[in-house]
């Protein structure tokens, strides 16, 4: 059973399902997780429902929700490795009002054979760059005067600047301390050398002991270093892959606004036509009745245009300038608390390695010849499982 790390909070209690993962099985070639639903949405035939779902349903599902729902924040899907960060993004997706009430969830919790949706024809990616300064008009170069955006985009280019440095020093920390493990256990190797040869019966009990004591602190060195890989290092290489689609879904904003501004300008110069059409001395009525009937497609299409891109763009406010921020937030300081609390494990065990052979260092000159190590090496963590 795993325990849910889920975003779910109190004043989430209006949203009408929630998917929480009963179990997983990460040991097979496509790893499978037990979902356990819970609904109050007519839609669904099941009010509850525990089922199964492979990684591979989930890729599929987080494409569709891209694709489909444009005017809606899609997280990143996390590894399958971890099915506590995946746990969080169900809770996220399942707390977006637009996401949750989705065909496609529906089918993801209802269909008995895996999730496999209708194609969706991704439209077509075209890279916007927020611009303070004025605008060219064009779809590339768009200018946003909204300042929650322009903000929140500066940002979060900061923000992944700082993390693509933090998770490069990360990397060489868990090197160099995979390093430092296998110099601890070859120490521990050469204190069995020295005992080999030593007849003095506590001196070789030293040697002995601290043979021990270097072989554990190596093991546990190395569960640092898995521990530090599976909370800090997963969760900024994570973050990374959510930065990148958080700045996709502005680039989708910034499309919408360039083709509202243009359908603007287009209803614009049809307006100025028909006025010189007003003024001209000479009238010819398929000219104006071509006026006319091309203003008002040019007012219609720019209507729908806009419709279109002030939903496009409330929704993205909400998921990106508000609930982004608070999610990633929300994933680090877990993440740092993680990694402390294994750490602190790791280092008490470490002492308890270097207490025992405390007896060796309150009379160096006494002959200490039943006192030995008790420091079961089984007790070694070796996966991060143990840690938590």
């Amino acid at each position: 059973m795993l325990q849910s790390y889920s975003t779910w909070r109190e004043e989430d209690a209006k949203h009408s399902i929630h998917i929480k993962i009963d179990s997983s099985d990460l040991n097979r070639k496509e790893p499978v997780f037990w979902l356990e639903c819970s609904t109050n949405l007519n839609k669904y035939l099941r009010k509850q429902r525990r089922f199964p779902r492979t990684i591979s349903d989930f890729r599929r599902l987080a494409v569709y929700l891209t694709h489909a729902y444009s005017n809606g924040f899609v997280p990143a899907l996390p590894k399958a490795t971890n099915p506590h960060n995946l746990q969080r993004w169900l809770d996220i997706i399942c707390r977006n009002d637009r996401l949750s009430e989705s065909e496609a969830l529906r089918e993801f919790v209802e269909s008995d054979v895996g999730f496999y949706p209708h194609p969706v024809k991704p439209p077509p990616r075209r890279r916007a760059t927020s611009l303070l300064s004025t605008g060219s008009g064009s779809s590339d170069t768009v200018e946003d005067i909204d300042f929650d955006f322009v903000e929140t985009k500066r940002a979060i280019e900061e923000f992944e600047r700082h993390i693509t440095v933090c998770n490069r020093k990360g990397e060489t920390e868990v090197t160099y301390r995979r390093e430092l493990a296998v110099a601890e256990s070859d120490l521990g190797s050469e204190f069995v050398s020295l005992g080999a040869i030593e007849r003095e019966p506590g001196l070789f009990l030293v040697f002995k002991n601290m043979s021990k004591a270097f072989n554990l602190v190596a093991d546990l060195e190395r569960s640092k270093a898995v521990s530090e890989s599976v909370t800090i290092l997963d969760q900024m290489k994570y973050q990374l892959l959510n930065s990148q689609a958080a700045q996709e879904t502005l680039q989708v904003r910034l499309k919408a606004l360039s083709e509202y501004r243009e359908c603007s300008r287009l209803t614009q110069t049809r307006l100025r036509a028909m006025e010189r059409l007003k003024f001209s001395s000479s009238i010819d009525h398929g000219s104006v009745n071509d006026a006319i009937n091309d203003l008002r497609d040019a007012k219609a299409s720019e209507a729908e245009v806009k419709q279109k891109f002030e939903t496009l763009n409330s929704g993205i406010k909400r998921d990106i300038c508000e609930d982004y921020r608070q999610d990633v937030s929300e994933d680090i300081r877990r993440a740092i608390a993680d990694h402390v609390r294994a750490q602190i494990r790791i280092h008490k065990r470490q002492l308890q390695v270097f207490e025992s052979l405390r007896p060796y260092t309150t009379d160096v000159t006494s002959r200490i010849s039943s006192v030995s190590i008790h420091f079961n090496l089984n007790e070694a963590p070796d996966n991060v499982s143990t840690i938590y």
